[in-house]
């Protein structure tokens, strides 16, 4: 929970770093499309979050499967 509430801080922190005091004009778009790609970054994270777990996930799976029935081992699977 700590760490969660420091990610979050430190977020915010960078964001307010990065945002000039401005909402329209150049440096309005620059807040704007700086905002687009922050968001962008955040969805990829959370979509590699996601992949990484399933990939953490199958490979336990895959691992139990194997350990508990080592005989019904696809050959494919086994190194020479």
């Amino acid at each position: 929970m700590a760490a969660d509430l420091q990610d979050r801080v430190a977020e915010l922190e960078e964001r307010a770093r990065r945002f000039i005091l401005a909402r329209e004009g150049e440096d309005g778009w620059v807040n704007y499309i700086q905002s687009c790609l922050l968001e962008e970054r955040k969805s990829i994270d959370n979509f590699l979050t996601e992949v990484v777990a399933l990939l953490q996930r199958e490979t336990l799976s895959q691992t139990k499967a194997l350990l508990d029935h080592p005989g019904d081992a696809d050959s494919r699977y086994l190194c020479a």
